[in-house]
């Protein structure tokens, strides 16, 4: 009897141990980046200073849609985030062997070589409050998706590169929605980016993105209408030195 009430924990544990194992995996599928505080407001011009050296690196690798990418050279994204109580900031180096400046109205923004930030107070499939904003490479602007407005606020700076280009931002935390910013505070949040390579030279005009790389797995081209996918922007403390 003792030995058969023995087996049964045994087996319960097991179980218990398995299902943690599951939910784990399910979880940490979604990425999590680590943004740090900084009391110094990084320079809008592009290029990489050492206020940015405290930001840890990482690159957009979750989900890629479309099936015209010749490697790393042909599109590639990393990014760094900082934050204070007013802002939050990133830098964005994109390896882009064919940019294209020349914007064709008859088709949407998001077909242009951009890159997309989403912000969700809450997880929820589609969430209304989602906070979305649009920086496009090709025409050199900038688009609240949510509002289809720009703002004035919203400071950002596009340069080219020998490689690709370089994107450096700064959104105030009153632009995007249902966000209170404090040390500790998890955000879910995702990014995307395009790219778009085929081109009409002889009416100097683009048809849309070859590739969309997100940072989320699951969420390629899905995050603007679902964000359940998306991972977290985790605020840490100032980084002692």
């Amino acid at each position: 009897m003792i030995n058969r009430i023995l087996k049964k924990n045994r087996l319960v544990g097991i179980m218990v141990v398995l299902s943690l194992a599951l939910i784990f995996q399910c979880c940490s599928s979604n990425p999590h980046y680590m943004s740090v505080k900084t009391n110094k407001v990084p320079i809008m011009d592009g290029l990489i200073d050492e206020v940015w050296n405290s930001a840890k690196i990482d690159t957009l690798k979750g989900e890629m849609c479309g099936a015209e990418w010749d490697g790393p050279k042909d599109f590639s994204v990393f990014f760094r985030c900082l934050w204070d109580d007013k802002n939050i900031y990133f830098f964005f180096n994109v390896l882009d062997d064919k940019k294209i400046k020349n914007f064709n109205p008859i088709v949407p923004w998001f077909e242009n070589d951009v890159i997309e930030l989403f912000f969700s107070p809450a997880r929820k499939i589609k969430d209304e409050n989602i906070s979305h904003f649009g920086f496009l490479y090709g025409v050199d602007s900038m688009l609240v998706v949510n509002n289809n407005r720009s703002s004035k606020d919203i400071k950002y700076k596009i340069i080219d590169t020998n490689s690709g280009y370089n994107l450096e931002l700064m959104i105030p935390w009153k632009e995007i929605a249902g966000i209170n910013p404090h040390e500790g505070i998890s955000i879910p949040f995702n990014i995307e980016a395009s790219d778009c390579d085929k081109t009409d030279t002889t009416k100097g005009i683009y048809y849309g993105r070859d590739i969309s790389i997100s940072w989320s797995p699951k969420s390629c081209r899905r995050t603007w209408q679902q964000t359940i996918n998306i991972g977290s922007l985790h605020l840490v403390g100032l980084k002692e030195n």
